[in-house]
């Protein structure tokens, strides 16, 4: 073998290390990165309770019961495919919800997939979305 060729050789081999080390790096970042999601009863008045059910494929969350302006918070990392999915069943008096929470860059609030902080108040008016529990937009009714 020839000196170039044992030369492009190895700057192949170091051009691929390199790729390779940048590669897992930004994906140990991905595996790092965790998401905390709020669920806030935002009534005006609460004669009945909001009761929440969350769940993704691998954890139930179980039933709870919020009063105004208490909250149901999680936390999570993404699972390997980053193909993560959070959904809630949502009761309030005779109406009732299942919404999305959090799920695949292409399906859920782009808040959610962009920021560490995921909120969601329920109100009568429907169902908002923020990143800083401040400005809020909506995102769905009770009967949409």
């Amino acid at each position: 073998m020839s000196f170039t060729a044992s030369c492009s050789c190895v700057i192949i081999t170091l051009v691929l290390a390199t790729l390779t080390i940048t590669y897992s790096e930004a994906t140990a970042v991905k595996w790092t990165h965790w998401h905390n999601v709020h669920v806030v009863n935002g009534f005006s008045r609460n004669d009945e309770p909001l009761i929440v059910h969350c769940k993704s494929k691998n954890d139930d969350l179980g039933d709870h019961t919020l009063w105004i302006n208490q909250e149901f918070r999680w936390y999570f990392g993404l699972n390997f495919w980053f193909t993560t999915l959070f959904y809630c069943n949502f009761k309030w008096d005779s109406q009732e919800k299942h919404i999305d929470v959090f799920n695949t860059p292409d399906e859920s609030p782009l808040e959610c997939m962009e920021n560490e902080e995921c909120f969601w108040k329920v109100t009568e008016d429907g169902f908002f979305v923020s990143v800083d529990n401040i400005n809020w937009v909506k995102k769905l009714n009770w009967h949409d």
